[in-house]
């Protein structure tokens, strides 16, 4: 009887943490109607703190879900041949649909735009900036990457996306401390650290490249320029 009580109760609290999530939903087209696969959507508070990310998929939709006590929320549309979009929305489960997307006539300056959002998805990577997760409290690269949507890093240092593990970390396209990246991003100041950059299926055998896709994903850590 007590252990059907203590279920009962467990069963209670999470159904109740499911109910409380919002979910919002949606897809994005261009302005002749063509669905936009593997954009980037980011939903910040009023803050500007990241709440979630995702990417579209092959019929450009997209699905969020989240816990957050802000009342009104921003949801961002990135790609890097169209023009980014955002819209201001309730905090409540809903369908958002990006529509009439403009494609990008000027590509000198896309890179550029690119900038002004915290997270960016190239097609080979997502790249997060990493000022954009940097607070006061904040000393090293371990402790931002674990503020990252997508990414997970458990008490050894071991570090998944999307619930799989890495394969590969990078510092500057290199290999430095093999399987021991964790030495790495526990002791590397936050303030050396200019962007992470996500492999999502990174195949780090070269003749494979391009042939045979991993399921695995790789991270790169960028510097800032005061490193050679």
């Amino acid at each position: 009887m007590i252990k059907y009580i203590i279920y009962f109760c467990f069963s209670v609290i999470f159904l109740s943490s499911l109910h409380a999530q919002t979910v919002i939903k949606g897809q994005c087209k261009t302005k002749t109607g063509n669905t936009i696969d593997f954009a980037s959507i980011v939903l910040s508070d009023s803050s500007g703190e990241v709440l979630a990310f995702t990417t579209t998929d092959s019929s450009g939709k997209f699905s969020l879900a989240f816990n957050t006590k802000w009342d009104s929320l921003v949801l961002s549309f990135s790609h890097m041949y169209y023009e980014d979009a955002h819209k201001k929305i309730a905090n409540q489960s809903q369908t958002v649909s990006f529509l009439q997307i403009i494609e990008r006539k000027d590509k000198v300056l896309q890179e550029v735009l690119a900038q002004s959002v915290p997270i960016t998805n190239k097609g080979d990577s997502i790249d997060y900036l990493a000022e954009k997760f940097i607070t006061q409290r904040d000393r090293t690269l371990e402790d931002i990457l674990k503020k990252m949507p997508g990414i997970d890093v458990d008490a050894s240092g071991r570090i998944k996306f999307q619930g799989v593990s890495i394969n590969k970390f990078y510092v500057e396209n290199k290999d430095l401390m093999g399987g021991s990246y964790d030495m790495i991003s526990k002791s590397m100041p936050v303030g050396d650290v200019r962007m992470a950059q996500v492999l999502p299926r990174y195949q780090p055998i070269g003749i494979l490249k391009d042939k045979i896709p991993s399921p695995y994903p790789a991270i790169n850590i960028k510097l800032k320029e005061k490193y050679p």
